[in-house]
């Protein structure tokens, strides 16, 4: 079968993947620091067709971000503020226009925030209960 796969070290992986056979830990950096998207995207093709078909499936979701203040400073997050005055608290009313704002149905929600402590506990459940509502 003919590929756009340009990148050789790919070739391995694709040997692999056209075999059914499980990559490794290896076959993960090379993907991973591969610059081939086309043959990258080919490979992840493939096995998705071997594996599902044609079929597709996703679904509608949307992430609220109620606040971008954040005391842990890990690296994860790339948007957290430290101070109070540079970040946000979105209001109850907020998250929800954020989520009437959404064209067509939602089915998930993912609520996604910093670690505020100037948040109080029941701002919490009184969101998701709103959300709920909405």
């Amino acid at each position: 079968m003919k590929t756009p796969i340009t990148d050789s070290t790919l070739l391995p992986i694709w040997d692999k993947v056209q075999s059914n056979k499980r990559l490794d830990i290896q076959d993960g950096v090379a993907l991973f620091q591969s610059p081939d998207l086309p043959g990258l995207g080919f490979i992840a093709d493939y096995a998705r067709a071997r594996k599902a078909g044609d079929d597709v499936y996703w679904v509608r979701n949307m992430h609220i971000n109620y606040t971008d203040i954040c005391a842990k400073g890990c690296t994860f997050c790339a948007f957290a503020r430290v101070l109070p005055e540079d970040g946000y608290v979105y209001t109850h009313e907020r998250v929800i226009e954020e989520i009437n704002e959404y064209p067509g149905d939602l089915a998930e929600v993912h609520i996604v925030g910093g670690c505020n402590g100037k948040i109080p506990w029941d701002y919490y459940p009184e969101m998701i209960q709103k959300i709920k509502s909405a």
